[in-house]
Formats: C-alpha cells, sequence, structure tokens
C-alpha cells in the first residue's frame, strides 16, 4: 500500500535494519535520516547477504548521521558520491555531567559493599566476542589489582574459565548486569576502566568513566580515539603484555580527575539535541 507523507522527515535509527526502510519511504514522499551507531554498519557490512541492502537503503537517506565520525566515514563510503545523501554530520552521544561526576573512591566502594583497599580495574560491556572480555584478562594488570566485569553475555564462562587458568580467580569478580542507577558507583569505585573491544562506535563507557574523573585505557576500534586524545589511554595494539604494560602505568600514575572530566564536558545531551536538530532542519529544506 501506498504511504501518504505526514512527516517532514523520518528517523531510521540504528542504521540496519532501519535502512532496509529508506527506499520504500524515500519513493514515497517522505525525506529520510539514517543514523549509524556502531555494529549497525560496521558488522553488516561485512556481511554478503546484508550489505547491498544497507548500501540501497543509505544511498535512498537524504541525509546521513553518526555517533562518530569514524562511522559517518564509512557509511558515506559505503553510499558512494553518486546519488548518495545529500546532507552527513556527526551526532555524537552525549553524557549526562550531572549523574556522572566524580565522588572518594572510599564513598563509592561503600556503597557497592566493595574493600576499600588496592587497585580496581573495571570493565563494562557485554560479554561478547567484539568486546573481547579475554583480552582484559590477559591484559591484567599487578598481582594485587582486582579486576571486575559488569555484564553479561555468551562468554562468561570462557572468562570464568580462562580466568582460573591464568590463576586469577581470586582477583577477577563477574558482577553481572547492575541496575542503571547503580553503574556510576562502580565507575567512581574503580582505578581505571579497560575496553578491549576490536568494533566500536562511539562507546558511551568511556565517556561516563571520563565524566567520573576516572582514566581509561582503551583499544583504537572506530570512533574511540575521538574521545581519548591521551596517548597513555589510546592503545593501538592488541598484545596481551603491552596493554597490561599500558594498564599498570596508568594506574601508577592517573591524569588528575578534572582533566579527565573536562575533556568531555563539551559532549552533552543538548549538544547532542542541537546537532540531530541541525540535520533535520537541513534534510527538511531539501526537495521531496
Amino acid at each position: 500500500a501506498a504511504i501518504t507523507p505526514a512527516a517532514d522527515v523520518v528517523v531510521c535509527d540504528y542504521a540496519w535494519p532501519a535502512a532496509a526502510a529508506a527506499p520504500s519511504l524515500a519513493a514515497s514522499g517522505l525525506r529520510v535520516v539514517v543514523n549509524g551507531r556502531g555494529s549497525d554498519v560496521l558488522q553488516v557490512q561485512g556481511v554478503a547477504a546484508l550489505r547491498a541492502a544497507l548500501q540501497e537503503g543509505l544511498r535512498a537517506a537524504h541525509g546521513l548521521t553518526a555517533v562518530s565520525q569514524d562511522l559517518l566515514d564509512a557509511m558515506v563510503a559505503l553510499a558512494g558520491r553518486e546519488g548518495g545523501p545529500r546532507v552527513t554530520a556527526l551526532t555524537p552521544n552525549g553524557v549526562d555531567a550531572e549523574r556522572f561526576q566524580p565522588c572518594p573512591i572510599d564513598a563509592a566502594r561503600e556503597r557497592l559493599g566493595l574493600d576499600a583497599r588496592g587497585r580496581m580495574v573495571l570493565v563494562v560491556g557485554h560479554l561478547i566476542e567484539r568486546k573481547d572480555p579475554l583480552l582484559s584478562l590477559a591484559a591484567s594488570p599487578g598481582p594485587e589489582d582486582a579486576l571486575v566485569f559488569v555484564g553479561r553475555g555468551p562468554l562468561e564462562g570462557a572468562v570464568r574459565t580462562r580466568a582460573d587458568e591464568l590463576g586469577l580467580g581470586a582477583r577477577v569478580t563477574l558482577a553481572g548486569e547492575r541496575p542503571p542507577e547503580e553503574l556510576v558507583d562502580w565507575y567512581r569505585a574503580a582505578s581505571a576502566l579497560l575496553l578491549t573491544s576490536s568494533r566500536e562506535g562511539r562507546p558511551n563507557v568511556v565517556l561516563e568513566a571520563l565524566s567520573c574523573g576516572r582514566p581509561v585505557l582503551a583499544t583504537d576500534a572506530g570512533g574511540t580515539s575521538e574521545l581519548l586524545r591521551d596517548a597513555r589511554m589510546l592503545a593501538k595494539t592488541r598484545d596481551p603484555e603491552a596493554l597490561g604494560g599500558m594498564l599498570r602505568g596508568l594506574l601508577d600514575d592517573s591524569p588528575p580527575a578534572e582533566d579527565l572530566r573536562r575533556s568531555v564536558a563539551h559532549l552533552t545531551w543538548d549538544a547532542s539535541l542541537d546537532a540531530l536538530t541541525a540535520v533535520l532542519e537541513a534534510v527538511a529544506a531539501t526537495p521531496r
């Protein structure tokens, strides 16, 4: 059935599968913006059975947006120049600085019922292949430092087994999924956040940890480098020994909390809304 245009712009959030609707929406006279968030583009474009449909959807869109420049560049390249979208823009996620703000480590650990002594490295995210929690284990810090995983996933059993094989069982905690309102205290309780993803958009966990004044060591994946300008916090290697060395160095000499928080102060949700509004206004002004 034909679709009667009833809106100025339709936003297809999460490029796949939402972009599959873009050709029919555009053919019905609607202006379309496709927004990419990460694996919805980077993973899907590598799947032969889906790549052509994703490409068709991106080409049909009047505008493309993404949470990272790295991701936006990939979308533009996949769409191609000829007959491609007329408006492209970065619409990065923001962070709630009022909620994610520093507090003393001891106070956060007391609220969580954790030992106030020693250093703790935090890993937040699904226990899945692209987050590579096994690399986080292999890059374990010093022998007295704790490693805590917050999240669940199909690799949970493999993490437990590997931790025991490496003799880390006593120092590794799998805390499972935690309520959103509790997550801020896990950042505050940590000495550092570790992220060993092989593929990313622009990870919210990095934004949230930095806003809490906690240092981050992350592998150079996707738009992560757009957030971490300090070379000590961005690993351009996936070698576990090298990562472990970087992590120990960061724990021994962390950047000041106020500097870390200041580095993401401009990334607010109001700024994100302003960026999206500008895109929608530009697309709405284009011919149908």
